[in-house]
C-alpha cells in the first residue's frame, strides 16, 4: 500500500489530470466551440452499431461500400459481416490493444516488485487490493480468493477498455472516403454487443461451476 504522502500525491496528480482533460474537452469540444465560435478540434464521429471490418482490405472495402462487385469505386455505405466471414474488426483490434496494455502493466509491476513499493507498484497494488477487498465483502474471504482471477480480469479489462477509448486518436484514426472517416481503426470493444455477451457467458459458466 502507498504511504500517506504518496497517496496524497497520487490523488493530487489524478485530480489535476482530470481537471486538465475536462478543460481541454470543454474548450475543443462541441460546447466550447459553440461558445467561442471556433471549429471543433475533432470531427463529429459517425455512429455505427455493428463492428466494422478493417482487415483484410478487400473485406473492409466491400462492406464499407468503397468497392462494388466489379472492383470499382462505389457509393460509401456499410453492411455487416456475414455469419461465415472472418475479419478483424475495429472493436476486436481495440480489445487486443487493451489486453496488451494490461499485460504490460501487470508484468512490469510483477518484475519490479520490492518490499518497499515504488509509485508504480503501489498504484498496481492499490488497484488489486481494492478489487480483492470488494470481492471479499461480497463473497467472503475463501470464495473471493478463488474467484479473484476471473473477477479481476473482467473488471480491469472492461475498465481499461473504456479508459483507453477516451484517448483522442480513437476519433481521427480511420479509413476515409470523400474526405470523411467511414471506419475507425479503433473503437471501444464495449460498443460491440459481442464483448459483453462473451463476458456474460464466461461469468455464467464460472458461477455455475463454483456454485
Amino acid at each position: 500500500m502507498p504511504t500517506g504522502a504518496l497517496a496524497k500525491k497520487m490523488l493530487l496528480l489524478t485530480g489535476v489530470g482530470l481537471v486538465v482533460l475536462l478543460l481541454v474537452g470543454f474548450i475543443f469540444g462541441a460546447v466550447g466551440s459553440a461558445m467561442l465560435g471556433t471549429d471543433q478540434f475533432l470531427d463529429k464521429p459517425e455512429i455505427h452499431l455493428p463492428p466494422q471490418p478493417i482487415f483484410p482490405a478487400d473485406v473492409r472495402d466491400e462492406h464499407l461500400g468503397l468497392l462494388d462487385v466489379d472492383g470499382e469505386e462505389g457509393e460509401a455505405h456499410f453492411t455487416p459481416l456475414g455469419a461465415t466471414e472472418i475479419a478483424v474488426t475495429n472493436t476486436l483490434l481495440s480489445s487486443w490493444v487493451t489486453t496488451v496494455v494490461l499485460i504490460l502493466i501487470f508484468v512490469t509491476a510483477a518484475r519490479r516488485r520490492s518490499i518497499i513499493p515504488g509509485r508504480f507498484q503501489g498504484f498496481v497494488e492499490t488497484m488489486i487490493e481494492g478489487v480483492l477487498g470488494f470481492a471479499t465483502s461480497v463473497l467472503g474471504p475463501d470464495m473471493a480468493r478463488k474467484t479473484f482471477p476471473i473477477v479481476a480480469t473482467i473488471f480491469f479489462f472492461v475498465l481499461f477498455n473504456a479508459w483507453i477509448a477516451l484517448l483522442p486518436f480513437y476519433q481521427f484514426l480511420g479509413f476515409t472516403h470523400d474526405g470523411e472517416i467511414k471506419a475507425h481503426i479503433l473503437r471501444s470493444a464495449g460498443t460491440d454487443i459481442n464483448m459483453p455477451l462473451a463476458l456474460a457467458l464466461i461469468s455464467f459458466v464460472f458461477v455455475e461451476y463454483w456454485g
